[in-house]
């Protein structure tokens, strides 16, 4: 007796399961492939995650936190502008400021920048802040800017490390020791000699200049208390005076060319009246 065997065979209205028809020996390779996929696709929308996270903090936190910052070196730059002179005013906050700065354990040598002194009071004494910083205030004087320009001043130039990095500015202490030079042959303010002052100059060490520093009496008169022979002190000064030669002239040009003008005005005046 044949035995029967049973096949049932779906029908068409039942979802017969589909088999995969990737060889056994391509799986692990195909399991590699949507791993990579799924990576890339995990890639993009973290990055797409950081960009933006980024331009929300430049256009926001970061530009805050640099305002915030040229706001603090504006501050420091009036600071300077308030000592960088020769009057009775910019002296008496100088002395208030070499008080200050003995108060707080401040000790600076004697080649270091006003701005650097100034920086590293504020930001403490970090080398590299106020190295860059101390060059932004350095950088902006030299270009004559103002107070009210400041913060315009360092945005137009890009930020911070762009002005810091400025190559045309900054000629060294020597170089501008040759410009001041011209001063010595300029208009005698007065003369002065005794054996006193005579006994404590040295013949030999003398090149180009001495400084004989004095004090204002009450009567009116200098009173020299020290002859000056230290060559760096004297090529110091020199370079100073190189950068008050240059405010003065700029100040003489500016009023030359204010009167230039009126009197452009005038005649145009002369001639409209005479027609």
């Amino acid at each position: 007796m044949n035995e029967v065997i049973e096949t049932t065979i779906p029908s068409d209205n039942v979802d017969a399961p589909v088999l995969d028809s990737t060889p056994a020996a391509d799986i692990p390779a195909t399991l590699k492939k949507a791993a990579k996929t799924k990576n890339a696709m995990d890639f993009n929308k973290t990055f797409h995650g950081i960009i933006a996270d980024r331009e929300d903090w430049e256009q926001n936190e970061f530009a805050r936190s640099n305002q915030k910052l040229y706001a603090i070196l504006k501050t420091c730059y009036s600071i300077f502008q308030s000592m960088n002179s020769t009057d009775d005013e910019a002296k008496a906050y100088k002395e208030a400021f070499n008080d200050f700065c003995e108060r707080k354990k401040f000790v600076f040598k004697g080649s270091t920048h006003l701005t650097a002194k100034i920086v590293c009071c504020v930001f403490g004494a970090d080398r590299r802040l106020v190295s860059n910083y101390g060059r932004v205030l350095r950088i902006a004087a030299e270009k004559n800017t103002s107070l009210s320009n400041f913060v315009q001043f360092i945005e137009e130039r890009g930020g911070v490390e762009e002005v810091r990095r400025d190559k045309k500015v900054s000629k060294s202490s020597a170089d501008r020791a040759k410009t001041g030079k011209a001063s010595l042959h300029g208009e005698v303010l007065g003369s002065v000699s005794s054996d006193l002052l005579n006994s404590k100059f040295d013949a030999s060490a003398y090149t180009d200049a001495v400084l004989l520093l004095a004090t204002k009496e009450a009567d009116g008169s200098f009173a020299i208390r020290r002859v000056i022979q230290n060559s760096t002190v004297i090529t110091n000064a020199l370079a100073s005076l190189a950068v008050e030669m240059k405010k003065e002239n700029e100040k003489t040009e500016t009023e030359d060319t204010a009167v230039n003008e009126q009197k452009l005005r005038d005649d145009a005046i002369d001639v409209a009246h005479t027609a």
